[in-house]
């Protein structure tokens, strides 16, 4: 199976800033690699600070990297501008962690889906209505939800339409982060099988970002573990969920309330 996205020895600090007379830099991503083959979910998981989020914001380029290279479909993204960009960020798109910030709150339901598609100048406006309306559909929503705002939601059917708003442009690459932590337990299980039959209709390949290896070991093929700016072990999930290496993965895996070996 190819690669969809390649990165080599990526590298971010944060806090080395004369204003602040900081002599000091935090090391927030440090000379990390890995590979995600197109299809697959993979996970990355670690603690809160670890570097995991800004490793997502990196790659879509919402941050600039340091050093290292970021190489998706064969091609570097690093100098990308411009149109360049656009047509990137219309290919690769981030499914961010809470629904009630990322969504704009005086903005219906409809207008939110059809932004993208105004942005990327896709589809003719009869086009776009069926469009959102397709994917409504997906999501188990009528067309009623076209003029609901996202406080009058609950906070799964909000996740639901912000995992609809990035997936407007049919992107081949998506970036979950913690897409799943703000949520009940209940509402979870939800929205992974939502996302799981997404990926399945659309063809769509996942970086899955998050802190809980449960839910990280249910929803991926592959799992990458994060300490401190760096990958310390990468397998299979299930190797790696029952037979972990690293004595960091080992001490993650026995923090979960009762988990059996």
């Amino acid at each position: 199976m190819e690669n969809i996205l390649e990165i080599k020895n990526l590298k971010k600090s944060f806090g080395n800033s004369n204003f602040f007379k900081s002599k000091k830099s935090k090391i927030a991503v440090d000379n990390i690699s890995f590979e995600i083959k197109k299809g697959e979910i993979f996970g990355l998981v670690g603690e809160s600070g670890c570097g995991k989020s800004t490793t997502g914001n990196l790659i879509s380029k919402l941050l600039n990297i340091d050093e290292g290279e970021i190489i998706y479909k064969g091609k570097s993204i690093i100098g990308l501008k411009g149109k360049e960009l656009k047509s990137m960020r219309k290919n690769i798109q981030m499914i961010f962690q809470d629904p009630y910030h990322s969504l704009n709150p005086k903005k219906n339901i409809g207008w939110i889906l059809m932004e993208p598609l105004i942005i990327h100048d896709l589809y003719s406006k009869d086009e776009r209505r069926k469009k959102i309306l397709d994917m409504l559909e997906i999501a188990g929503f009528d067309e009623s939800f076209l003029d609901k705002y996202p406080h009058e939601l609950s906070g799964g059917q909000r996740q639901r339409v912000a995992i609809l708003a990035a997936l407007m442009c049919e992107p081949d690459f998506v970036i979950a982060d913690e897409a799943v932590s703000a949520l009940d337990v209940s509402v979870q299980a939800q929205i992974l099988n939502f996302m799981k039959k997404l990926q399945n209709k659309m063809g769509l390949t996942y970086l899955f970002i998050s802190h809980d290896l449960n839910v990280v070991y249910y929803m991926c093929d592959r799992i990458a573990v994060m300490k401190d700016g760096k990958i310390i072990e990468i397998d299979g999930a299930k190797n790696l969920y029952h037979n972990p290496k690293h004595p960091y993965t080992k001490s993650l895996l026995q923090a979960i309330p009762g988990k059996r070996t």
